[in-house]
């Protein structure tokens, strides 16, 4: 079977906490007006919509402000980056979210084998400070919205609702830094060609092909948005904004053909919400929406471990989609 997905989690953390480039420049930002109001709205997977669990904080009670600095990806920890980067602008974001939802405390989720020298910088900021550290372990997943409440607070959160129907305003360290220096996004490109990761501060609306560009990445092959192996694919010409903010490069697109399924249950055994992808995928093809409900597709998070430990090579997140 080569590799398992949670080899990934292995990968060493850098020797020095990397250093992000600035892309400047008018020309690279379009109709992206650098405020606090833009910089609210944030909508990523691992950082839902913003604006609208502060506007449902106004009319529910919530125990706190979670800022997650895990990353899906532990040769691209944009995330950590910031934090270790710019621990005070992350503080400063997180009680304007705190006054604006009107949490009492909060809580900045860290890997718990984060290096001293990425975490020191932050600790020495929160002496008797409201705001707490939770040290976690992060195998991937971890960072899903329904993966980090239920770790944290042993709370269920279904795929598609807010956190704050958990009881919390749940938001990652890009968000909360930006909310305090909204004129840069922070952003990282993962070259898989080469395993080498760039980190760079831009502005609002600039272009993906710039970020690529200084990247040093040749464009010719497709490019993922958030985490590579959600499978969500982007132009080099979309415009950066409150999305994502990690990006792949480098990644053949040509998949190797599929095969019959042959029962190895391996897809079940690497879903971290007990779905059974197999017949999820039979159901789509069927159209059989309650075959697909009895496979767990109201669970699915769309990971996309599945597809990585599938001996067939099945679309298993691409069926699971369209189901």
């Amino acid at each position: 079977m080569g590799w398992l997905p949670w080899q990934l989690d292995q990968t060493a953390w850098p020797a020095s906490v990397p250093e992000f480039g600035r892309i400047n420049g008018a020309e690279t930002a379009q109709n992206a007006p650098p405020d606090i109001e833009s910089a609210v709205r944030v909508d990523r997977h691992n950082s839902p919509d913003l604006v609208t669990q502060i506007e449902q904080a106004q009319t529910t009670s919530i125990d706190a402000v979670i800022c997650s600095a895990l990353d899906d990806e532990p040769r691209l920890r944009l995330n950590a980056a910031v934090l270790a980067r710019r621990p005070d602008d992350v503080l400063k974001g997180m009680r304007e979210v705190m006054k604006r939802s009107r949490a009492t405390r909060g809580c900045i989720v860290i890997e718990s084998d984060a290096p001293p020298h990425w975490q020191r910088p932050l600790r020495s900021l929160l002496k008797g400070d409201e705001i707490e550290i939770v040290e976690l372990p992060n195998h991937y997943p971890q960072a899903d919205p329904i993966m980090l409440l239920f770790a944290l607070l042993d709370r269920r959160l279904r795929p598609g609702q807010s956190p704050v129907e958990a009881g919390v305003v749940l938001l990652d360290a890009a968000a909360a830094a930006t909310l305090a220096a909204p004129a840069f996004l922070p952003v990282g490109v993962l070259r898989h060609r080469t395993q080498t990761a760039s980190y760079f501060d831009i502005p609002p609306g600039t272009p993906l092909q710039s970020v690529l560009k200084a990247a040093g990445d040749d464009l010719r092959c497709p490019i993922f948005a958030g985490d590579w192996r959600r499978q969500r694919q982007a132009s080099s010409g979309f415009l950066i904004g409150g999305g994502e903010l990690t990006f792949h490069a480098g990644i053949p697109g040509d998949l190797p053909n599929p095969q019959p399924c042959v029962r190895c249950g391996w897809c079940m055994d690497v879903c971290p919400t007990g779905v059974s992808p197999a017949l999820v995928l039979e159901a789509a093809q069927r159209n059989d929406k309650p075959m697909a409900l009895r496979g767990g597709r109201a669970a699915c998070i769309e990971c996309g471990l599945c597809d990585l430990v599938c001996p067939a090579n099945l679309p298993l997140l691409q069926g699971i989609r369209h189901c």
